[in-house]
């Protein structure tokens, strides 16, 4: 589509399961791909490409998205081939995952298939610009003479050497699920959920005393270190954490990062946390099957959990519903993220469409062309409302459409929340991109775990987490350098 700018070489049980594992594999630096050039010549847009295209351009999306998300795009493509003539988009899983849809992408560009456009994971970003493949959707809305239209925070956390990636991202936040009738029976208000990583301690000692064997299921998933240790304001790896190069040092050995795996150690020593592995569904079936009342998740869980307390009939991506479970005492609601200083301190997560660089330029074109139509106002209202990603364009949170969303039912007051701590992101504090994203994620995880699974001391997990992400990231710089 464009030039590329030098490389720099519940449901709480079953229906949660829909949200993407964190797995990838590395790329490589030189993969000997043609890139074509862009579909607008000097002063051109990037659709003047379909003006001249002969016939109806064809375009393949792939994505790995799984129950309200998967069925929202599924939609989104049908309105889109419905309304206009000139493009006709093709909605291709690849999995169930992001490590899926990036392996199937890396092998694509092997054997010379490339999708149109792809959804991928916004941590991948770094692997995928290092591919050489992708074209900036910057320089579209600078043929445009337009700023991308997303929110500052959400710019910033897509934005690598002040280049501008995604054709449209599409985000969310972790927040806090609980059960309000476990709150209830201890004592405690259902409508104050705790804030801070210190209050979901103390509540927890609460909770436990009233007979809940293990208050907090605990997901030891590496971004939630991530949002603990810069909303404390640390840097976990050098390079601005990866935006201003390509980040070669770790920084994990610092406050921040100890006092949040401290207090890891200390909520499973003390029998106040339940601990899961990533990539299972166990942490929500500990939720609705009442032997936790709180885990920390993704805000894109929450028409998923609505949809399935309904009744609807959710594809869960191949998982089935327990139905045995007894789901009459689960009255979830959500909560900020709970920080260390205080609630709400996230990063950026979720995934965003990219444009492949390698494709014909009608190709490219028509890649945009669907970006717009779900980038418009009533694409966000239906990625929100249907699909639970938040709203990222500017203003589009005060649609009317939203507003009322948000004002009724169970999963429009828990995106509120996520959207809330999306608007409140400081932009001037993007979290860390990196190339190795599997061996650093799995470094960071690998962490957790020794002091949640293994007894490891706090000062052992961080220097043996410290090492390991150095020796993934001087590894990655060598091969991609």
């Amino acid at each position: 589509m464009i030039r590329r700018p030098a490389r720099r070489g519940m449901v709480l049980a079953v229906a949660l399961a829909t949200l993407v594992a964190p797995a990838c594999v590395r790329s490589e630096r030189s993969l000997g791909v043609q890139t074509q050039s862009g579909p607008q010549e000097e002063g051109e847009d990037c659709l003047a490409p379909l003006d001249d295209a002969d016939g109806v351009v064809e375009l393949d999306l792939w994505h790995a998205l799984n129950a309200k998300a998967k069925t929202t795009l599924e939609e989104l493509g049908a309105a889109f081939n419905e309304e206009q003539d000139q493009v006709r988009v093709s909605i291709r899983s690849q999995g169930t995952t992001y490590g899926e849809v990036l392996r199937a992408y890396i092998q694509g560009i092997s054997g010379g298939d490339l999708p149109g456009m792809l959804h991928a994971d916004a941590k991948d970003l770094q692997v995928l610009i290092d591919t050489d493949t992708l074209a900036p959707a910057q320089e579209c809305f600078d043929a445009e003479g337009a700023e991308p239209d997303v929110i500052p925070s959400v710019r910033s956390a897509f934005t690598v050497d002040g280049t501008y990636w995604p054709a449209l991202p599409t985000v969310s936040t972790p927040v806090l699920y609980y059960n309000q009738s476990h709150f209830t029976a201890a004592g405690l208000d259902p409508a104050e959920p705790p804030g801070t990583l210190e209050e979901v301690e103390a509540t927890a000692e609460e909770l436990k005393a009233s007979g809940i064997d293990r208050p907090l299921a605990l997901l030891l998933a590496n971004g939630f270190v991530e949002s603990w240790v810069v909303g404390a304001g640390e840097e976990i790896v050098n390079n601005e954490n990866g935006r201003a190069g390509l980040a070669t040092e770790s920084n994990f050995d610092n406050e921040a990062t100890r006092e949040a795996l401290a207090w890891v150690k200390r909520m499973v020593d003390r029998g106040l946390a339940q601990p899961f592995s990533t990539g299972g569904i166990d942490q929500y079936l500990a939720l609705a099957t009442n032997a936790s009342s709180m885990v920390i998740e993704t805000s894109t869980a929450s028409t998923t959990i609505a949809a399935f307390l309904s009744g609807e009939d959710v594809d869960t991506g191949g998982e089935a519903p327990d139905p045995d479970a007894d789901l009459t005492t689960l009255t979830p609601a959500a909560g900020p993220f709970p920080g260390l200083r205080e609630p709400g301190q996230v990063q950026i997560g979720g995934g965003a469409f990219y444009i492949p660089a390698t494709n014909e330029p009608e190709v490219q074109a028509a890649a945009w062309a669907f970006s717009r139509f779900m980038a418009s106002e009533e694409g966000q209202v239906t990625w929100h409302t249907e699909g639970s990603y938040l709203p990222v364009g500017v203003g589009a949170a005060e649609s009317p459409a939203i507003q009322e969303f948000w004002a009724s039912g169970l999963a429009g007051t828990m995106l509120e929340v996520a959207s809330t701590q999306l608007f409140e992101v400081d932009p001037e504090r993007p979290g860390p991109i990196v190339g190795p994203k599997t061996d650093y994620a799995a470094a960071i995880e690998a962490a957790m775990g020794r002091v949640a699974f293994q007894g490891a001391s706090v000062d052992d997990a961080v220097r043996e987490g410290q090492r390991d992400i150095d020796t993934a990231l001087r590894r990655y710089a060598e091969d991609n350098g």
